[in-house]
């Protein structure tokens, strides 16, 4: 090469630049393809690379023997699923990072939304629910090799268990304070027992009977019914199967998980609501629990005469329209488990001193 070739070659790429080239490279490929060989490298990921990476870890026999419960239960509750439950670890969530992945919703998008955004999410199941379609990559595989993986969040334990306290402090210029302290007990004091029972209940959504079932409200139903059935019976424990009403009625979640209607009905051998029984009904009953609890939480400050002329609507009792049967159960529930673990102390204040 003459000297004037050298000196118009470009400079040779050091083998560090190199290595961050080519991780940039995949990082892309992986996370936002937009070369075909990029598109490549995304496909082989999601449709081979995550469900096979799946398999690395523990089957839900290995985890349910590990937590004390009999193996055989993962068979009875999703019956010739291959289930494996991932670890609340580096490794998990990154797995968990793909579990949605489509061409609209793309892995960081579903790990803003699903994982690291909501917090509340105590476990989920990915089961090839979504319709089998290039659309859903990751369930095409899913349903294809009867894979079920379960993410279950191992603070599950203790956020759960912590005891509830929250204070109300009602003040008004030359009248005496009000303090309203409210303490809630939970209705499963184990954070352990709640932790298995989040297993049985993403297990449960392994099988192919919950898999089938249209309604979201359903499928969660569905799921908690047999898994507090399963974990009271393994326990041998009946009482649980009413705490856990006890703790749906009080903390219902979202829409899709209000199902203690479903519950109170099937564990007392009672026809079960439609789905849109429950959503209609759970709706008409948030209105009423609410007014109720207030009027709960307020009672004892509605003694003190100035509080009582400002706050006429949860002072004075106002006749209340009727309720249709399943609404009116749904506040039934919610309130009788409140009178066994929600406290209310109120302290009133001496007059304030005049100060001349």
């Amino acid at each position: 090469m003459t000297e004037e070739a050298k000196k118009s070659a470009p400079p040779a790429t050091s083998w560090r630049q190199k290595i961050w080239n080519g991780a940039k490279f995949m990082a892309r490929a992986i996370f936002w393809p937009g070369s075909k060989k990029q598109w490549a490298i995304f496909l082989t990921t999601v449709l081979v690379l995550q469900p096979l990476a799946g398999m690395l870890f523990p089957t839900a026999k290995d985890v349910l023997k590990e937590e004390g419960m009999n193996p055989a239960l993962a068979e009875e509750l999703a019956p010739g699923k291959n289930i494996h439950i991932r670890k609340d670890n580096f490794f998990g969530k990154l797995h968990a990072v793909f579990d949605r992945t489509s061409l609209i919703v793309m892995p960081p998008i579903h790990y803003y939304r699903n994982i690291r955004q909501d917090s509340n999410i105590g476990g989920y199941a990915v089961n090839g629910t979504m319709p089998i379609s290039a659309l859903n990559f990751v369930h095409v595989a899913y349903n294809a090799a009867d894979l079920c993986n379960v993410y279950i969040k191992t603070d599950s334990r203790e956020v759960e268990y912590q005891k509830a306290t929250a204070e109300i402090n009602i003040s008004s210029d030359g009248q005496p304070d009000i303090t309203i302290s409210l303490k809630t007990k939970p209705p499963i004091s184990s954070g352990k027992i709640y932790h298995r029972y989040k297993i049985l209940h993403e297990i449960s959504h392994c099988a192919k009977q919950n898999k089938e079932m249209s309604d979201p409200i359903y499928k969660e139903a569905d799921a908690d019914y047999r898994a507090i059935r399963t974990l009271a019976q393994e326990k041998n424990d009946p009482t649980l199967v009413q705490n856990f009403i006890d703790y749906k009625a009080l903390d219902p979640g979202d829409t899709d998980h209000d199902v203690v209607l479903y519950l109170d009905a099937k564990f007392n051998n009672r026809a079960v609501p439609s789905a849109e029984e429950m959503i209609e009904a759970n709706d008409l009953a948030a209105v009423r629990i609410k007014k109720l609890n207030e009027k709960a939480d307020f009672k004892d400050a509605c003694t003190v005469a100035w509080f009582a002329e400002n706050a006429e609507d949860l002072c004075h009792d106002k006749k209340l329209y009727p309720l249709p049967p399943l609404a009116q159960r749904r506040v039934d529930l919610h309130m009788q488990a409140r009178s066994k673990y929600v406290s209310v102390t109120t302290k009133i204040g001496p007059p304030p001193k005049n100060i001349s």
